[in-house]
């Protein structure tokens, strides 16, 4: 979520690469119809979340581009990693449906800059893991996406979306699985009650 994503996913279908989003039903309706309408205007292919996985699989099994922001706390089968020097809960689906499909996972972000031009950085993909432990890759996945993210929220930290509550889970009030955390029990650990009071507002 930093910059104007929906400019981003219009000028890539614009240019011929096959787009594909799965899309969240938003509580407005209206706005929720306009929204999609217009993404389907630029050329772009919009899923429904709900049912919207397997559809999502074949595009990106054909080639395709699967746009997606997993950098906020939703709902789902998520892990947590650092951002910013805190846990924050992260959606894993995007990351296991590219392990399942072999799709590469490339980072890519868009900002405004001061001349009022939106400009677009890709950076290269992430490295594939050895392929040996499937829940070590995918979190080694969602780490290095952190990673680029922080680097690329620092160049533009006005464009990011911060009224997120990005850290109102944490491993202390979230159950999770904690074999994926076993080797590194400083993330084991809960935060200070007053980080949580902090949180909870």
């Amino acid at each position: 979520h930093l910059g104007n994503w929906e400019v981003l996913g219009a000028a890539l279908a614009g240019r011929g690469f096959p787009i594909h989003v799965v899309a969240q039903e938003i509580f407005d309706s209206r706005s929720h119809r306009l929204l999609n309408d217009w993404r389907r205007a630029t050329g772009i292919r919009v899923h429904p979340k709900r049912g919207g996985l397997m559809a999502a699989a074949r595009a990106l099994r054909s080639g395709a581009v699967l746009g997606t922001l997993v950098d906020q706390d939703t709902g789902g089968p998520s892990v947590f990693v650092e951002f910013f020097g805190r846990l924050a809960r992260t959606p894993r689906s995007p990351f296991a449906l590219a392990r399942r499909t072999g799709a590469a996972l490339v980072p890519m972000w868009v900002r405004l800059d001061p001349h009022g031009i939106h400009r677009v950085t890709i950076e290269p993909a992430l490295p594939e893991g050895p392929g040996v432990d499937r829940e070590a890759d995918l979190l080694a996945d969602v780490r290095a996406w952190h990673r680029v993210l922080e680097a690329a929220i620092r160049t533009a930290p006005e464009q990011w979306v911060w009224h997120h509550r990005r850290w109102k889970s944490t491993p202390a009030t979230e159950p999770i699985d904690l074999r994926a955390f076993a080797d590194e029990t400083a993330y084991l650990a809960p935060y200070p009650a007053s980080r949580k009071v902090a949180n909870a507002r």
